[in-house]
């Protein structure tokens, strides 16, 4: 699909409701007690003194990824995307050790998508895309003003971690998916 409208779209708290879970298991295994609402900048490392280790066993395994739970709305939200006329890519920083749970869990879970890009996090994203995207949704901060630099609308799916601070003008905050559309359709 060349010629159709690009979406680009994040699996981790956008598509995929993955810090409640990874701060469940986390809990259980270190005896602590941490909320969403201690997550104040993006990363368990830097947010909550989680040992770096223990973050990157569970974003390693294919078994936590499978248990992670959909955003409410999330594979409707693509599917409208989709027939909108939109091509739809999936970029995350999902490692590829786990693109074959990541892939068994977007099927199972009806998201329809074109492809899929793994490995890239922040603003490295943009790097990936093969051309301007008409829009963007992600919860990292400095993702969504990177695709706001070459998108025409870029969505900051809200999180504890992105509640400060002001974005680019096209940036729209959303609470769900439900808020995400398609520009101009």
């Amino acid at each position: 699909m060349p010629d159709a409208p690009l979406a680009v779209i994040d699996i981790d708290d956008v598509l995929a409701d993955t810090t409640p879970l990874m701060l469940d298991h986390l809990n259980r295994k270190l005896g602590t007690a941490y909320t969403m609402d201690d997550m104040h900048v993006f990363g368990m490392s830097q947010a909550l003194s989680i040992p770096r280790e223990e973050v990157v066993l569970l974003i390693n395994s294919n078994e936590f990824q499978m248990e992670i739970a959909p955003m409410p709305g999330a594979a409707a939200g693509l599917a409208r995307l989709r027939e909108q006329g939109c091509e739809v890519w999936l970029v995350t920083g999902r490692p590829e050790i786990v693109r074959p749970s990541t892939e068994a869990w977007l099927a199972r879970g009806g998201f329809a998508y074109d492809h899929l890009v793994m490995g890239l996090a922040g603003s490295e994203k943009v790097e990936a895309l093969p051309r301007a995207p008409l829009l963007a949704c992600d919860d990292r901060a400095d993702a969504v003003t990177a695709y706001a630099a070459v998108a025409q609308v870029a969505y900051l799916y809200a999180r504890p971690w992105n509640r400060d601070g002001a974005g680019p003008e096209n940036m729209r905050r959303v609470e769900g998916w439900g808020e995400i559309i398609v520009p101009g359709r």
